[in-house]
């Protein structure tokens, strides 16, 4: 597990130098502040945050074999200039610990603890949940073991739901956590062009293919390992709730979102005709302004 570790760094590095030599310079490290957020079975979560404490506050939770660097569009935004943004790395992924014990995944708690352990760390007043994909399943999760009357929200991005995988994603899961090196890049590659309504660029290719060669095939194997009844999930949330989704996702179907909005009171559904899996990066502006209505919309918190 280690060697595979080294290796997939070492690509990441390759990539990333790569890339720097045509491609816009990084968020500066001064953008954002780093915290380092220790879970309650003593995992270390790599947590970023931007904007002023005490402006309405969301929390956007990345999707399975991703990365925080995932949500490039939004903090890069003008969202960062209007909000309390926090994002982390899933166990796992990134830069978190990589515990490769399959019990430091397969306990559904442990993924809603951890991120209660970052609201609670960063001391988050009544942040809005935005999760994309399989990190979903992650709010939903909190949602039902923790309830959401400390939430002001929650946004589900082209949510996760086995009932609805696409023949895509059915097809490439198997290469995605295989531990043979060369299978492994080919499923992750073909699951980033799958993401897409149309074809990335050679630019959006490379930075998404460098971050999510960094999580492990046991790590990706865990992320879909512990149970979750969305159903009842979904029933127990009580907050404004929105559901967006790619009118072209090959990975989750887009009628997804209009049976998880069926199971959550009052909840709406937003779709993208333009996108696919990743609404947020493919109509990002159109995404960012729905997401600062929102968050204006439903944010409740005790200071402004």
């Amino acid at each position: 597990m280690k060697v595979w570790t080294n290796i997939m760094q070492s690509l990441l590095l390759a990539a990333l130098f790569a890339a720097s030599l045509v491609a816009p310079a990084p968020v500066a490290a001064a953008d954002f502040k780093a915290h380092s957020v220790l879970t309650s079975d003593g995992v270390r979560l790599s947590v970023r945050e931007w904007g002023v404490p005490g402006r309405p506050t969301m929390v956007l939770i990345h999707g399975g074999g991703q990365s925080q660097l995932v949500w490039k569009k939004q903090v890069e935004s003008g969202l960062a200039g209007k909000f309390r943004i926090v994002t982390y790395d899933l166990r796992g992924h990134g830069e978190s610990d990589k515990p490769t014990d399959p019990a430091a995944y397969s306990s559904s708690a442990r993924w809603s603890d951890d991120l209660h352990a970052v609201i609670a760390s960063l001391q988050l007043d009544r942040p809005i949940l935005v999760a994309w994909s399989a990190g979903s399943r992650v709010a939903m999760q909190y949602a039902m073991v923790k309830g959401t009357n400390g939430l002001g929200g929650l946004v589900f991005v082209d949510a996760s739901n086995g009932r609805f995988f696409a023949e895509s994603i059915l097809r490439l899961l198997p290469a995605m956590t295989s531990n043979t090196l060369e299978t492994n890049i080919a499923g992750t590659a073909g699951f980033i062009r799958s993401s897409f309504s149309g074809v990335p660029s050679t630019e959006d290719f490379e930075y998404l293919l460098g971050f999510n060669m960094v999580v492990p095939p046991y790590a990706r194997k865990g992320m879909g390992s512990w149970p979750l009844n969305i159903e009842q999930a979904l029933g127990t949330v009580a907050a404004p709730t929105l559901f967006i989704h790619g009118g072209n996702d090959r990975i989750v179907k887009p009628e997804a979102a209009t049976y998880h909005a069926g199971l959550v009171k009052g909840s709406t559904v937003s779709i993208y005709e333009k996108s696919g899996h990743m609404p947020f990066w493919e109509e990002a502006e159109r995404f960012n302004a729905e997401l600062g209505r929102f968050v204006e919309s439903h944010w409740k918190g005790t200071a402004r």
